[in-house]
């Protein structure tokens, strides 16, 4: 599950740049929609089995646009742990991101049964 968000004060305006609002349950993908969100203004990444939309923080990454334009619509768990720990900067500014988790096609299939 995405880590909760904290709500808005009544006075705040959200900036152009601010992190998708939360859905109101977790959202479930299978890696065949994360895959269609590829290109620069649409990219979205996994890691650890959770869904990231990148689209706006992309070109504002310290390490430039490139290493994640590679990795968009694919799972980039490996290269993340590679250059950031599972705490810090890094990984709270990934979470706050966070989209949904990703299901299996069957379970994505099976959702839409009940």
């Amino acid at each position: 599950m995405c880590p909760p968000k904290s709500a808005p004060s009544a006075t705040a305006r959200p900036s152009k740049d601010a992190a998708p609002a939360p859905a109101a349950a977790t959202a479930a993908y299978t890696m065949d929609e994360v895959a269609t969100h590829d290109r620069m203004g649409d990219a979205w990444v996994t890691v650890d089995g959770k869904v990231y939309d990148l689209s706006s923080w992309i070109k504002r990454h310290p390490g430039g646009s490139i290493p994640l334009l590679q990795y968009a619509g694919r799972d980039m768990t490996d290269a993340f742990r590679a250059y950031h720990g599972p705490t810090g900067k890094a990984a709270k500014t990934l979470a706050s991101y966070c989209v949904g988790e990703v299901v299996s096609a069957a379970a994505a299939a099976g959702a839409g049964t009940e």
